[in-house]
């Protein structure tokens, strides 16, 4: 294999609709990519390795998960390219950032030596960048959804295996809006350590909630199929009560959650936190309580999904 030209690729937000964050657990979960925001990968031939020094790491990282999953790693050498990136997803803020980095990334080598990874090797190779070669504490979800794109419903027992996910048509979502603070959050691998340590020794309280939140998710799924939006709404409020039971919420979230859910209109962690997702009966509901939490200062946006790429 050897590289052509340059070239430019993309990879989406992601949000977690339900189940989140049981994906990192073998739980299920529900999630959609985010159209309106992105992260954009540029690499280049050139004389050596080169990479911005924010995301340096990160994407060496992603270069040798990469190889790995091409069995072109023998020494981990660095290849001679240059990569240049721009992100619209605001930083830490639970809408998968870090990860839209490196699925970017893997799509543009993929396209410079003519070697693309199919979604699912994408979404496993982008998991390994993170959670294997950086340790950081990260579940499928994430890889997944923005491998695959669409409205995706997933099992997590067996993440990449093909059965493990299925496409809902993005037409049966209610209204929704995603808030967010304008400052950044906390690393998403830093809130979920302390919840993953007691998971690991065996924590019965861990263990329960992570199933029902599992559970939820499949709930959920049934209820968008049947297009029973005011259970659908019930499910999303129970996602945001399960996950307090073992996470700290930063304050400034819940500020965000109560704000929405005094308009009427349900209210989660769409992540790990810095971004709130809102979901609605109907527009005029979401119309009053992005006017509300715009008054908290919070920036808003309404996304919609991102179809799969042909």
């Amino acid at each position: 294999m050897s590289p052509r030209n340059s070239f430019t690729t993309t990879a989406h937000a992601r949000v977690g609709l339900l189940g989140n964050p049981s994906d990192i657990y073998g739980g299920a979960g529900i999630g959609f990519a985010v159209s309106e925001l992105a992260a954009t990968v540029t690499v280049r031939a050139d004389e050596r390795w080169s990479a911005p020094g924010e995301a340096g790491q990160l994407l060496e990282a992603a270069w040798q998960a990469f190889a790995r999953e091409l069995g072109m790693l023998h020494d981990g050498a660095l290849p001679a390219c240059s990569l240049s990136m721009q992100t619209t997803i605001p930083m830490q803020s639970g809408l998968g950032g870090s990860s839209a980095i490196v699925i970017a990334a893997m799509r543009a080598w993929g396209m410079w030596l003519g070697t693309q990874l199919a979604p699912m090797r994408l979404a496993h190779a982008a998991w390994v960048a993170e959670h294997t070669i950086l340790g950081t504490i990260a579940g499928p979800l994430d890889r997944l959804v923005q491998a695959h794109e669409g409205l995706c419903v997933m099992e997590f027992q067996d993440p990449f295996a093909a059965a493990s996910l299925e496409h809902l048509p993005p037409g049966i979502l209610p209204p929704m809006l995603l808030a967010w603070h304008r400052e950044a959050g906390h690393p998403s691998g830093d809130v979920h350590r302390a919840v993953f340590e007691r998971w690991e020794q065996g924590d019965a309280q861990v263990r329960r909630v992570m199933e029902s939140l599992a559970q939820l998710a499949r709930e959920g799924a049934g209820r968008l199929r049947a297009g029973d939006r005011p259970r659908f709404l019930e499910c999303i409020d129970r996602n945001f009560a399960l996950r307090t039971k073992l996470f700290d919420v930063d304050p400034r979230d819940i500020q965000l959650i109560q704000c929405a859910r005094s308009c009427g209109a349900a209210a989660k962690l769409p992540g790990s936190g810095g971004a709130v997702l809102v979901v609605a009966p109907d527009r005029q509901l979401l119309d009053d309580a992005e006017g509300a939490l715009r008054q908290l200062g919070a920036s808003t946006l309404r996304p919609t999904v991102k179809e799969p790429t042909p």
